[in-house]
């Protein structure tokens, strides 16, 4: 199955559900985020000669037009190279190039310097020139797509000091998305996200499964993390859940006072970084049992184990509690994981060692390497 069909189920059940938000402005409901998807990727395709298997790469920041392109490149069956718009140009322009990218979006600031430096071969352009085109309405089928065909690739640390691409494949995103809701939270449609971290990574992935379930997807007007800006959205919105860093939740923790009220949220989860006990101990004292920990990483996109929200709490004569909030957690539902030493050979419990991950949500490559 194409991944866009996640976009495309919740359009056709929920037409007139509010899908994206940009602050307190509601910007697209469903129907309308489905129809702009098909237009911009009528535009990639014959405009710009997309064709099915083409890699299109973007550096944006947050915001709702990510998701528009992000979906467009994949129901024209194209795969899709995120990266952080925080990168230096070089960074960019070397992921362009070794993703073998036949097109590249940036931010209106970032077009002139880029091209000033670039030497990969794609063709660059801006959110406004996209949009500023005669966008074809028609309604048109997304192309298919095999299971194992590659979706994205996550441009992610190496041991070669240069980012490597892990690909994820359709599946892969499929198995993430089904893996949030067998082992992180059941997500309904009068549900919020709100992506405060950067959506070309943890926080635009974990939208999948709130996609699919038809949630409302709040961009803040910063695109980023600013603790009074997020509050202020918490008041506005039900039922929501945001997707932090460690950093995130302690300055969360650190900007509020008596006045703050925090009676819509439904979850943090939280990762990217070890979290102190200390400050998870903290963050359930003020928040309450809303915190959930994952441990992944681009090549098994947010998905190895997780430290769900019942292991977060105190029981009573509960000698394992800090030791467990120090830990990542358990395997997730659809993986298996080793621990081994440099020869290969498994290890036992609390041993020290190199993390082995098993199971349909583990990349299927790496791009050119």
């Amino acid at each position: 199955m194409n991944i866009v069909q996640l976009l495309h189920k919740s359009a056709r059940s929920y037409p007139e559900k509010w899908a994206l938000c940009l602050g307190l402005e509601k910007y697209a409901r469903y129907g309308e985020f489905a129809e702009k998807v098909m237009s911009i990727g009528f535009y990639l395709r014959e405009k710009k000669g997309i064709r099915v298997g083409d890699r299109v790469a973007m550096a944006l920041p947050n915001s709702p037009f990510f998701y528009e392109f992000l979906f467009a490149v994949w129901h024209i069956g194209g795969v899709i190279v995120p990266m952080n718009a925080k990168l230096h140009l070089r960074e960019w322009d070397y992921i362009a190039s070794h993703s073998e990218a036949n097109y590249l979006l940036l931010s209106e600031d970032n077009i002139e310097p880029f091209q000033r430096q670039q030497t990969s071969a794609c063709v660059v352009e801006t959110p406004s020139i996209i949009m500023g085109s005669a966008l074809e309405k028609k309604p048109y089928p997304a192309a298919l797509r095999c299971p194992d065909d590659p979706a994205w690739i996550f441009y992610t640390s190496g041991t070669t000091g240069r980012p490597k691409g892990a690909v994820l494949t359709h599946r892969n995103l499929l198995v993430m998305t089904l893996s949030y809701f067998a082992d992180i939270d059941q997500i309904k449609p009068e549900q919020t996200i709100i992506h405060a971290a950067p959506m070309s990574h943890g926080s635009g992935l974990y939208g999948l499964p709130h996609i699919a379930k038809a949630a409302m997807h709040v961009i803040p007007q910063s695109g980023g993390f600013q603790s009074d800006e997020f509050f202020q959205l918490l008041a506005n919105y039900p039922e929501v859940t945001i997707f932090a860093a460690p950093t995130m939740v302690v300055r969360m923790m650190r900007s509020m006072n008596d006045e703050t009220d925090t009676s819509n949220l439904r979850l943090i989860c939280y990762g990217g970084g070890p979290m102190y006990v200390e400050d998870t101990r903290r963050a359930l004292q003020v928040f309450g049992p809303k915190l959930v920990q994952i441990y992944g990483q681009g090549e098994a996109p947010m998905t190895i184990a997780a430290l769900p929200r019942a292991a977060h709490l105190k029981l009573e004569d509960d000698e394992d509690w800090l030791s467990r909030l120090a830990s990542v957690g358990v395997a997730r539902t659809d993986v298996e994981i080793g621990i081994f030493d440099q020869n290969g050979k498994e290890l036992g419990p609390l041993s020290i060692g190199e993390v082995a991950v098993r199971g349909d949500i583990v990349m299927s490559g790496y791009w050119n390497d």
